[in-house]
């Protein structure tokens, strides 16, 4: 490739993120606009069994004050099943929380579109969950184990390794010169509603 199309491609890039992070800061400002009111579903199952993938909303004792309400995919069902992991923890449901927005906002985000609606897990706030609490929660679905595995390279890409070029589409990689008040301000947000949860 000569530095003409090597330029253009990054010309290309940086138009695309430009426009991503529209996206975002336009979805942000209309997501936190907004008031939540949390009320126990009285239609759902309660968590009994449980299975990588599962789809759990969190019961609003394990978030922070005024929550809103919280779903998140069951990453791992045993915490120290993970080879090497530095988080190993015998009574311990890892679990990945769900973006409210539909854009990821890094590459630690991942998109999933699994269903009607497109979601972005948030591999960078993996939690841990003691299984007694995990069990005040509801089942709300499932994905399967290729986006659990997906993620997984996501989550271990948070922790320094290089993310797989096939998952380059489905995260936002940011620019060394971005310094977005929006992103900012969603990480702190985002990580303080789970922040009793910490792995």
């Amino acid at each position: 490739m000569d530095i003409v199309e090597e330029l253009k491609n990054i010309l290309l890039e940086t138009r695309k993120r430009k426009l991503e992070l529209e996206k975002f800061a336009h979805e942000y400002s209309e997501f936190y606009s907004k008031s939540f009111d949390f009320e126990e579903p009285l239609d759902l199952p309660k968590v009994s069994e449980l299975a990588d993938g599962d789809l759990i909303l969190l019961h609003p004792s394990l978030l922070s004050a005024n929550s809103r309400p919280v779903t998140a995919m069951v990453l791992s069902i045993v915490g120290d099943s993970w080879d090497g992991s530095k988080h190993q923890n015998s009574d311990c449901v890892v679990v990945t929380p769900i973006s409210p927005l539909k854009t990821p906002a890094f590459s630690w985000e991942l998109k999933v579109d699994e269903s009607s609606e497109s979601t972005v897990l948030q591999l960078w706030n993996t939690r841990c969950v003691p299984e007694q609490l995990v069990k005040r929660c509801w089942k709300v679905g499932q994905y399967s184990q290729t986006t659990v595995d997906d993620a997984f390279d996501v989550y271990e890409h948070w922790e320094g390794k290089p993310l797989p070029s096939r998952l380059v589409d489905r995260t936002s990689i940011q620019l060394e010169s971005e310094a977005s008040i929006s992103i900012k301000d969603y990480y702190n947000r985002e990580y303080a509603l789970v922040s009793d949860l910490e792995l």
